[in-house]
C-alpha cells in the first residue's frame, strides 16, 4: 500500500498527491490518501499539529507500506519518522518518496523504520525559497536543492521537467506530461525492493 500525504495544494480538488496516486492505481498499485485538515495545510508549520497528524498517519500504516508526500506533507512524514524512532517502534516501512519537500535540507532523518527515502528536488522551485524565511522551524528548501548529507538510503533525484509551465515549478511532477513517468519510477522502486 502506498499512502499519499499532500501538501500546500490540498485546497484544490485534484491536488498533486491525488494525481500521482491515480497514476499509480492505473499501474495496478494499491494507494490510500491520508487526510488532515485540508483547508489549512499551512498549519504543518506548527509542531503540535504535525505531531497529531503523524500519530494519525502511523495508525494507518503497516509493515511494508510506502509513503509519497509533497511540500508541507513531507513535514508530517518527517515527524512520523521521528516519532517511530522515539518510541522504538518495530514498524518497517518500505520506501518514502518526498516531492518538493518543504523541509530544511540539513534535517536529520530517522532511518531505522524505512528502507529508502527518495528526495525529489527541482532547482527552479521558487516557492520553497520562501520557506527558508519562516523562523524557528523545520521548513526549508530541501525540495529545491536536495538533501544535504550523503547516505546510502537517502537518495536525491533531480526532477527533470523541461516543459513544465508551472510558474513556481513546485508541482511539475504532477503535471499531465510527467505524472506517469514519476509513477512508473515509484512502481519500479517498489518492485526492486520486493526481490
Amino acid at each position: 500500500m502506498i499512502h499519499g500525504v499532500y501538501g500546500l495544494d490540498a485546497v484544490r480538488r485534484h491536488n498533486n498527491i491525488t494525481k500521482i496516486l491515480k497514476a499509480l492505481e492505473k499501474q495496478g498499485m494499491y494507494t490510500r490518501e491520508f487526510s488532515y485538515l485540508r483547508a489549512l495545510v499551512i498549519f504543518t508549520y506548527f509542531k503540535c499539529l504535525r505531531k497529531r497528524w503523524a500519530k494519525r498517519l502511523k495508525a494507518q500504516l503497516k509493515d511494508g507500506d510506502s509513503i509519497v508526500a509533497h511540500s508541507f506533507g513531507c513535514a508530517v512524514v518527517w515527524e512520523l519518522l521521528k516519532q517511530l524512532q522515539e518510541e522504538k517502534s518495530s514498524l518497517q516501512l518500505k520506501n518514502i518518496y518526498l516531492f518538493n519537500a518543504s523541509l530544511e535540507r540539513e534535517l536529520q532523518f530517522s532511518k531505522d523504520n524505512c528502507h529508502k527515502i527518495f528526495v525529489f528536488y527541482h532547482p527552479g522551485d521558487n516557492l520553497l525559497t520562501l520557506a527558508t524565511y519562516l523562523p524557528n522551524n523545520i521548513m526549508g528548501d530541501m525540495g529545491k536543492v536536495g538533501y544535504q548529507y550523503k547516505t546510502h538510503n537517502i537518495i536525491n533525484i533531480k526532477l527533470e521537467t523541461p516543459d513544465c509551465n508551472s510558474i513556481l515549478q513546485h508541482d511539475c511532477f504532477s503535471q499531465p506530461e510527467y505524472v506517469d513517468y514519476y509513477a512508473t519510477f515509484i512502481k519500479k522502486a517498489e518492485k526492486i525492493d520486493d526481490h
